[in-house]
């Protein structure tokens, strides 16, 4: 069982005095507090209510502030000096200026600092002026003086405007204290103190004591609480009960043997509350008194007659709250008095025998007669006291269970039950049974489950899915009216029956709504939508209500025709659930019973409000049965919990405004989150985050319903409804001015009059202050300044821009140019270079004289001079075009070096010198990379050695470094080189000596320049030691990995046998080479000179391999080669072209050319053609 419902149920109890002049009887139920709502502590000892309106609660485990929704514990931290002193707190007190006094066990006497967090301690460790340890009691004045007293340590007088601290204790000369243990203290309006002693009672008046006069019980015992009254009477509870001291004597102070037998375990606490009755603490339970007499509360289950009942206070809102010594606290809520709760029970406290109850009338006498599922009947006198009947069905009766009652005139009763209908009188016990199987006058087969009264004896009943019956005062049946009959009632169950007020029956249920014609029949009214209709009822000016699932109507009755002109539905917040029924009160209010509560429709304001167990009903889920409304227009409606009962004219109460405060403030920053102080004007940095409001409506009737509104202006215009939180969080704010308004409402739908207000400013961050806009405002005015100064220089230099511009776009053009310039150059050098070389070949093969020899062979070196300045050339384009292509392949690269070794052999002989290759054992033979590129790299450091080292030596070297890089080193004993030399040796255009190294040597200097480039392309570099005099040694060092041998490395073949060769030349020069080099080689050759007739030749003769040249006149090579195509029969073709730019050799190949040399080419290049291409 929850919470809640366990409160409503266990903790309910009926009042055991007369009902009111209503005829509503007093049932209040308490909703009790424990440690499990939040409490520290369910031991509780004092409870007090500050002017800002939050409830301070004193425990054994430390001290509670509650605000309706949440505690918030205060306990004693040991190495906190700052924090409750002790967590065992035994009173409470709050003084004029607010201020909150704590009395603790142990360690004396505390105060709550404004801070609402911290403690000024005034116990003995703290304050020597304080030998008090255990409070148990606190008072003071206007005047600021604070009174405190506790065990054995006499009476306290602090004043704390002048800080002095006074002492009274037992003078042993007499006329002081009796004793030094206070028990309690009260302030009159006289500007006497009253101090309650173990020993009795004595007044204080200006330093001096009077004793009280003697009390009216002969043994009085202690002294246990203290109540001031408005006449200025004093009442005093005692060990033995409770007097008033009135006119300088004590009497009873409700006098009457039963009323001082009530007290007589001595009275506890006292509360009077705002409606002059009185509320009693006993040690045997609760008592409340009114109109002079003692009524004993006690309950069986949560406040059993042995608690005592330590404590008590009337909230501003005039709920009260009772302090239970070891079980918590108990509240009673404003409105208590709305609703009595009928539920099981002890009779003599007004208990029933069951919490279902199924039917209820009025007895006539203030009573009322119930009925209930089990079958049992009983009588509720107006005194409170319960009757039963049939509380053991034996076979007697012939029902299981009651379900309705009638009252006659003559006080017997009509029973309703499972059989049929019978006739009860409660001072004989007669029963006469009218049942469903009798032969005259049978009841209708169903449970007779609604009796209505039509006067003078008659009354109309209904049985579940049989129909309507109409009888006379002895029961005889006068008309009936069975479901589904032709002259019957339409099918279904009917679920409500009332009378106009002209007298005339309607009835309600599945079939809708219809009403008795004046020849006896039911007509079926029009206007309302088909399907069932859960109740009906009339309001004094004669309209219809009705309702149906989701909606509730109000018709005018105009002849058969209803016309609807009101609905509630779930728009106005009516549920759509199942209904028990409905009625409709003196003043026009309708009330709808239902699973879920009770509801209540204002017809004047069109409010809907619906009541709950948070209402002061025992539960939200209602039965099916229909509500009853008595000639005394009280209503009662059965429940699942009980029977509640109520006026509607009392329902509610007005509710004190509550104090709407700023609990707390909070912002994060970026140490951590920080509290604020809500009481001044906030201050928020730019870059605080997450500020979080939570306020608090100290309403403690009804909490769940407290509603809050915000409205922060500056950042927003609209009110903000946050529900029952209270709590409002803003991510982030800009920066500016801003003020937080708050209103909150208790649940009555009136909002605070006047919002609650808190300044706010955000500062903003130092770029977007008062001081930051004046600097860029000065700082706009230089920029401005400085701009136009500067205006003229960007003009300048936009001027300069785009003469670089231009100057870049001439020097790209100028580039272009060379390069094409370069380009073409080689082009027209190579082809007549292929006449020289190629005659100079030619002549060297012939039989020459010496003299002879020598002129040709100095041919020959000039033109191997100018094709290696062309060379350079080109490769200085394409590399400044980024245009070099390497060649990835596996080559030998002892092969290369010697093969380079041989060409430069005769150069070093000449000359004189000494030529050695020494290759290491460990150096690398099969690399993968650019053979061509790296043989040119040797030749040009080889051949630059060779060329000026005048005696002495050349070696060529071969190594592996440690890891694993081949190095290849060129060293000379020529003259060397200085530091100055060696700076400028790898420039373009630059040689050692300048200008008398190219008079003395010839060259361009591009040839290191370009090797250097060229071993960087490929990863690697160019290294020189030199010094003058000491010869130079060049290095080599490019990483090339190993490489496994490849299929067509074996050694050359024999030269081939004589071929039919055709060449496909136009420049009679170079045709004449080429033929000529080829005859010199075995071959019969034939010479086209143009496409056309190298195309004529084609089809007149196989040829094993043509020569084609790619620029012809008219069809070029690219076009014959298309043109011949590859397919079988077609001859291989090898390019031949003098051109240099990279693109031709892939062009070549995809016109099906095999191979391409380029001009001019030596018969060892024509011989190798032939051997791999030649069919």
């Amino acid at each position: 069982m929850g919470r809640w419902a366990h409160a409503l149920v266990a903790l309910g109890f009926v009042l055991a005095f007369g009902a009111r002049a209503q005829g509503v009887p007093e049932s209040p139920l308490f909703v009790p507090m424990t440690a499990a709502d939040g409490l520290p502590s369910s031991h509780v000892n004092a409870l007090v209510q500050d002017h800002d309106g939050y409830l301070w609660i004193a425990t054994h485990d430390g001290l509670a502030r509650y605000d309706g929704v949440e505690f918030k514990a205060f306990r004693h931290a040991v190495n906190d000096p700052a924090s409750l002193p002790s967590n065992s707190v035994e009173f409470l007190h709050v003084d004029a200026r607010n201020r909150l006094w704590v009395g603790t066990e142990g360690a004396g006497l505390s105060l709550l600092e404004p801070d609402g967090l911290h403690f000024h301690r005034y116990g003995p460790e703290f304050d020597p002026r304080f030998r008090l340890r255990d409070v148990w009691a606190i008072a003071s004045g206007a005047d600021g003086v604070i009174w405190a007293g506790g065990y054995a340590e006499g009476l306290y007088r602090f004043d704390t405007l002048a800080d002095t601290v006074e002492v009274l204790r037992v003078d042993p000369e007499g006329g002081g204290m009796p004793s030094n243990h206070i028990l309690s203290l009260l302030p009159l309006p006289d500007g006497r103190l009253l101090v309650a002693t173990s020993a009795g009672l004595v007044f204080l008046r200006d330093g001096r004591f009077e004793a009280a006069p003697p009390f009216h019980h002969p043994r009085p015992g202690m002294v246990l609480s203290l109540l001031a009254e408005p006449d200025g009477s004093i009442l005093v509870g005692t060990q033995a009960g409770l007097e008033r001291l009135v006119d300088g004597r004590f009497e009873p102070a409700f006098p009457g043997a039963e009323n001082e037998a009530a007290l007589a375990a001595g009275v506890n606490a006292m509360l009077r509350d705002r409606d002059g009755e009185y509320w009693l603490g006993t040690r045997s339970g609760l008592r409340h008194a009114r109109g002079g007499r003692v009524h004993d509360s006690r309950t069986h289950a949560a406040l059993p007659s042995a608690e005592l009942v330590q404590y008590m206070l009337e909230d501003h809102e005039g709920g009260l709250w009772f302090v239970l010594r070891n079980t918590g606290l108990l509240r009673l809520r404003p409105d208590w008095e709305n609703f009595a709760v009928l539920s099981r029970g002890a009779p003599e406290l007004g208990g029933l025998s069951s919490d279902v109850v199924s039917g209820s009338t009025s007895d006539g006498e203030g009573g009322m007669w119930l009925v209930h599922r089990d079958g049992g009947l009983e009588r509720l006198s107006a005194a409170g006291r319960s009757t039963r009947y049939f509380e053991t069905l034996d076979g007697t009766v012939p029902w299981r269970q009651l379900s309705a009652v009638l009252a006659r005139e003559d006080g017997r009763l009509w029973l309703g039950h499972t059989r049929g209908v019978s006739l009860f009188d409660p001072v004989s016990g007669d029963l006469t049974h009218w049942l469903s199987d009798a032969e005259r006058d049978a009841a209708p087969v169903g449970m007779v489950d609604q009796l209505l009264s039509d006067g003078d004896g008659r009354f109309w009943m209904t049985a579940y899915g049989g129909g309507l019956q109409y009888r006379d005062a002895q029961g005889r049946v006068l008309g009936s009216w069975a479901s589904g009959a032709p002259d019957g009632l339409p099918d279904g169950s009917i679920e409500g029956l009332v009378h106009d007020p002209a007298g005339r029956l309607w009835i309600a249920g599945d079939f809708g709504v219809l009403r008795q014609t004046g020849d006896g029949r039911f007509e079926a009214m029009r206007g309302l939508p088909p399907g069932r209709i859960m109740g009906l009822a009339f309001s004094p000016d004669g309209e219809l209500w009705t309702v149906r699932m989701g909606f509730l109507e109000r018709h005018r009755v105009r002849d058969g025709l209803l016309e609807r002109v009101d609905q509630v539905g779930e728009a106005q917040g009516l549920p759509a659930v199942e209904v028990g029924g409905v009625v409709v009160d003196a003043a026009g209010d309708v009330w709808l019973t239902t699973v879920r509560g009770l509801w209540r429709y204002q017809v004047a304001s069109g409010s809907l409000l619906g009541f709950g167990v948070r209402d002061g009903l025992p539960s939200d889920e209602f039965t099916m049965r229909p509500p009853r409304q008595s000639a005394e227009r009280i209503i009662y409606a059965s429940t699942m919990k009980g029977m509640v009962v109520f006026d509607p004219a009392r329902i509610g109460f007005t509710q004190a405004q509550s104090p709407l405060l700023m609990q707390e403030v909070s912002v994060l920053r970026p140490q951590g989150r920080e509290a604020l102080d809500s009481t001044a004007p906030i201050r928020l940095a730019w870059n605080d985050r997450e500020l979080t409001i939570k306020a608090r409506l100290l309403s403690f009737a009804n909490p769940p319903s407290n509603r809050y509104r915000f409205r922060l202006t500056g950042f927003e215009t609209q009110w903000v409804d946050v529900g029952a939180s209270g709590e409002r969080v803003f991510s982030q704010l800009d920066p500016g001015d801003y003020r937080l308004e708050v209103i909150g409402d208790n649940g009555s739908g009136a909002w605070s009059a006047a919002p609650l207000q808190l300044g706010l400013r955000v500062s903003p961050p130092w770029w977007r202050s008062g001081w930051a806009y004046l600097g860029y405002a000065l700082a706009l005015l230089a920029a401005l300044a400085v701009a136009l100064l500067a205006h003229r220089r960007r003009l300048d230099r936009e001027h300069a821009l785009q003469l670089a511009q231009r100057q870049r776009e001439w020097a790209e053009r100028a580039s272009e140019a060379k390069s094409s310039f370069l380009a073409t150059m080689g082009h027209e050098i190579r082809t007549p270079m292929t006449g020289v070389l190629g005659m100079s070949e030619l002549l060297l093969k012939s039989p020459l004289d010496a003299r002879q020899r020598g002129h040709v062979e100095a041919i020959r070196r000039s033109g191997d001079l100018m094709l290696r300045l062309v060379n350079d050339a080109l490769d200085l384009a394409r590399i400044e075009a980024g245009k070099l292509d390497l060649a990835d392949e596996a080559f030998d690269l002892r092969a290369m070096l010697q093969q380079a070794a041989g060409l430069l052999r005769p150069l070093a002989d000449a000359k004189g010198l000494v030529f050695e290759v020494r290759l290491d054992a460990d150096a690398p033979r099969w690399v993968r990379g650019d053979g061509q590129r790296m043989q040119q790299i040797v030749l040009n450091l080889a051949g630059n050695a060779i060329k000026f080292t005048e005696v002495g030596r050349v070696d060529l070297h071969l190594a592996r470094r440690a890891d694993g890089q081949a190095v290849i080193s060129v060293r000379d004993t020529g003259p060397g080189l200085d530091a100055e030399q060696q700076s400028r040796l790898f420039r373009r255009f630059e040689q050692g000596e300048g200008n008398l190294t190219a008079r003395r040597h010839g060259g361009s200097g591009l040839g290191l320049a370009i090797c250097q480039e060229l071993a960087g392309a490929m990863g690697g570099r160019i290294t020189v030691e030199s010094a003058p005099g000491a010869g130079s040694t060049f290095r080599l060092e490019v990483p090339l990995p190993d490489a496994l041998a490849p299929p067509d490395s074996a050694p050359a073949a024999a030269a081939p046998a004589a071929r039919d060769i055709l060449v496909v030349e136009d420049d009679p020069v170079v045709a004449q080479v080429i033929a000529g080099l080829l005859a010199a080689q075995g071959h019969r050759v034939e010479h086209a000179a143009h496409g056309l007739a190298a195309l004529a030749a084609l089809r007149e003769r196989d040829f094993a391999l043509v020569f084609l040249d790619l620029d012809l006149p008219g069809l070029s090579g690219f076009e014959v080669a298309r043109m011949v195509g590859t397919g079988e029969g077609a001859p291989p073709m090898v390019a031949l072209s003098a051109r240099a730019d990279p693109q031709v050799e892939e062009r070549t190949a995809q016109a099906g050319m095999r191979a391409f040399l380029r001009k001019p080419v030596r018969g060892e290049d024509l011989a190798e053609a032939v051997r791999r291409w030649a069919r």
